[in-house]
């Protein structure tokens, strides 16, 4: 005997459109992720990277994780270091990549308080350690085994995140992105119904809530040798793009 199919309570399609605006972000699942390990190729190597997707019922918004240095030869530049809010020298490689983790672990610690994480999940995820070869890697695994993406702690829990723009004035381009986290700067947050989002942003992040350039002001790849002073990305590169009025708008 077959089984009567209705459609009467399916809801209208509709296409959701990526986010285009930097800010606090209100009210987002965390909805997918994918994980691309470190790879080399004619001996120029990639590091690992994570991208997570996040949506609510009008528009959907991924953003990028980079893997930080695993070596000193792997750092390719150095931060400035500050001592009381004063700026006193650039970073070591080794500080440069300390501080890079710290960040990582900061992201992952914010985005699973926000999902209700406890402070027995948190210390949980504080025991992971390893060679920072392998430790981003396992950060990652951590984090989607206290929090897999079918768990209702993820699939019925609204957040709040907060995105700038990504402004390369050397290399003309712009993306929208994830706020960088720290110990005193909140990326993420339990979105609270009819409650006034905790989220705000710095001065930084307050400089970098519009789009300098477009994929137009992008200077073109080549096919022959560059001349001086020309770029061209690598072909994994992240690409800005626009929309149809030829304003920038997310990578992903």
């Amino acid at each position: 005997m077959s089984t009567p199919i209705k459609f009467g309570d399916l809801p209208d399609s509709r296409e959701k459109q990526f986010l285009r605006t930097a800010g606090v972000q209100i009210k987002y699942k965390l909805k997918a992720y994918e994980f691309k390990e470190r790879a080399e190729k004619e001996g120029m190597v990639t590091n690992a990277m994570l991208k997570l997707t996040f949506e609510n019922d009008h528009s959907s918004f991924s953003g990028m994780l980079f893997e930080p240095p695993y070596s000193e030869d792997n750092v390719k530049f150095t931060g400035d270091l500050y001592e009381h809010g004063v700026k006193v020298r650039k970073r070591t490689p080794a500080e440069e990549i300390e501080a890079q983790f710290y960040e990582k672990f900061y992201f992952f610690e914010q985005l699973m308080k926000a999902l209700g994480a406890d402070k027995i999940t948190i210390e949980s995820f504080k025991k992971v350690s390893g060679d920072t070869k392998d430790l981003f890697k396992m950060m990652v695994e951590k984090f989607f085994t206290l929090f897999p993406l079918t768990a209702p702690a993820v699939t019925n829990k609204f957040i709040n995140f907060k995105t700038a723009w990504n402004n390369n004035t050397s290399k003309k381009t712009s993306y929208l992105g994830l706020c960088k986290p720290s110990a005193s700067n909140v990326i993420f947050a339990a979105y609270v119904a009819d409650d006034v989002p905790v989220l705000s942003l710095n001065s930084t992040e307050l400089k970098n809530q519009q789009a300098m350039f477009t994929d137009a002001d992008r200077a073109p790849k080549t096919d022959g040798a560059e001349g001086e002073g020309s770029w061209r990305p690598p072909d994994d590169a992240p690409q800005p793009m626009t929309d149809a009025d030829g304003n920038a708008r997310p990578l992903f």
